[in-house]
C-alpha cells in the first residue's frame, strides 16, 4: 500500500494546524476576557481565508457561501465564548477540542491509508467510510480517556447535549 506524497498545500495545513493548537491551548491559561479576544482574532483569521477561499470560487453563490461562512464563524465564536465563560469552561474547551483533533485526525489518516469505500458524493466526496468509523471511534475513546481529567458531571452533560445536536 503506497500514500501519495504530502502536497505543498498539506504541508501548509499542517503547520497552521499546528499553530493554532498551540495557540488556542496557551489562550486558555489566561483569564476569559483575554481568551475572548484571542478567539475573536483567530476568527478574524479564519475569516480572511474564508473570504480567500470563497474568491477563488467565482459566481452567483460566492456571497451566500461568504455570509454563510462568516455567520458560522461568528456562531463558532459565541458558543466557545459562552462555555468558556462557565465555571470550568476552560477544561470543558480542551476536552471539546481533544475530541476534535483526535476525530480529525485519526479520520483523514485511515481514510487516506485505509479508505475505499466512499460515502455520497452529496455528503462529502473525498470521505471515506473507514475514516468516518475511525474518526468516531478517537473522539469517543478522546473524550472517554479526558473523562477523568474535568468536571465528569459537567462533561457528560455536555457531551450528552453536543450528542444531541
Amino acid at each position: 500500500m503506497r500514500l501519495a506524497p504530502l502536497t505543498h498545500t498539506l504541508w501548509i495545513r499542517i503547520i497552521s494546524s499546528t499553530v493554532l493548537i498551540g495557540v488556542s491551548l496557551g489562550a486558555l491559561l489566561f483569564p476569559p476576557g483575554v481568551t475572548i479576544v484571542l478567539g475573536a482574532a483567530l476568527a478574524v483569521m479564519m475569516a480572511i481565508e474564508w473570504a480567500r477561499a470563497v474568491s477563488r470560487q467565482p459566481g452567483r453563490w460566492s456571497l451566500a457561501f461568504l455570509a454563510v461562512g462568516f455567520g458560522y464563524l461568528a456562531g463558532a465564536l459565541a458558543a466557545l465564548t459562552v462555555i468558556r465563560l462557565e465555571p470550568g469552561g476552560a477544561r470543558i474547551l480542551v476536552w471539546l477540542f481533544a475530541l476534535t483533533w483526535a476525530g480529525d485526525t485519526s479520520a483523514f489518516v485511515a481514510g487516506r491509508i485505509f479508505g475505499r469505500k466512499h460515502l455520497p458524493r452529496a455528503v462529502s466526496p473525498e470521505k471515506t467510510w473507514e475514516g468516518l468509523t475511525a474518526g468516531v471511534g478517537a473522539g469517543v475513546l478522546a473524550g472517554a480517556f479526558l473523562m477523568p481529567f474535568g468536571d465528569s458531571g459537567l462533561l457528560a452533560t455536555f457531551g450528552a447535549n453536543l450528542a444531541l445536536a
